[in-house]
């Protein structure tokens, strides 16, 4: 959904306070759907049930691939640390790679966390988040 048309006489950059309520309410939606298909992997201990963790593990597959999109490519946002006028024509740039950098710096460092501390602490209900770190750690760190 795209930003709406600036005001007559505005600029355009009025605080816009949806913006911070549709992020809050994509990331319940994504917490909501992860704790559901995390419930439905941790069915495959059941000798009755195990077929149930296969769309489980499509589901937590699904809403790892929605949260990097949805961190990827979010909008940089707020004021921005360079000329506006075009004097400065590497600022930009500089600040491009500054935000990116960030991201898939978080991006790693979360998805190795999700890796290696299941298999450390060797418990088993926590295995699944291996599986979404596996997934998060190739597919968010492509260019």
């Amino acid at each position: 959904m795209g930003r709406p048309p600036a005001k007559p006489g505005g600029t355009g950059e009025e605080p816009r306070s949806h913006d911070r309520r549709d992020r809050a309410r994509r990331a319940a939606w994504l917490a909501a759907g992860f704790a559901v298909s995390y419930g439905l992997v941790l069915t495959v201990v059941s000798d009755t049930f195990f077929w149930v963790a296969i769309p489980g593990m499509l589901g937590l597959g699904t809403v790892v691939l929605l949260a990097l999109q949805l961190l990827l490519h979010r909008p940089f946002g707020g004021a921005v640390p360079y000329a506006t006028d075009g004097t400065d024509r590497r600022g930009p740039v500089r600040y491009h790679y500054k935000v990116l950098v960030r991201r898939y710096l978080l991006l790693v460092a979360v998805g190795a966390a999700m890796v290696a501390v299941p298999l450390v602490a060797d418990v088993g209900f926590l295995y699944p988040f291996v599986g979404a770190g596996l997934v998060a750690l190739p597919l968010g760190t492509r260019f």
